[in-house]
């Protein structure tokens, strides 16, 4: 898995004080963790996608009660929801995966 402190800082940004939502907290950083691992071909999330390690965890938290509507709509409110949450970060997932896979034959430099 990710940093230690991954689900304080997931709970600090949903402003969550207590320990009543850790289960399923933990069980979305595992998901998420896993899905992100295995579109990198890693074993650990990398550090650098963290971030979206997070933001997935956040938006799914958020959707909790809300699975399968397309969109609702409450007086003059409307919400529209995204089909797949994880299509939205692939960019980022693949712009890592660019970055930090050798290509074949060409030579990298790196600067870290």
């Amino acid at each position: 898995m990710t940093s230690p402190n991954l689900l304080a800082r997931v709970k600090r940004l949903l402003d969550i004080a207590d320990t009543t939502k850790d289960d399923v907290l933990n069980d979305f950083i595992e998901m998420y963790d896993r899905a992100i691992c295995l579109h990198t071909g890693t074993n650990l999330t990398p550090s650098e996608l963290e971030f979206v390690l997070i933001e997935l965890v956040i938006t799914r938290f958020n959707l909790i009660g809300s699975e399968g509507l397309k969109s609702e709509r409450i007086d003059l409110v409307s919400n529209t929801f995204n089909d797949d949450i994880f299509k939205t970060f692939l960019p980022y997932i693949e712009q890592w995966k660019s970055l930090n896979t050798p290509s074949s034959g060409k030579p990298r430099l790196r600067v870290l």
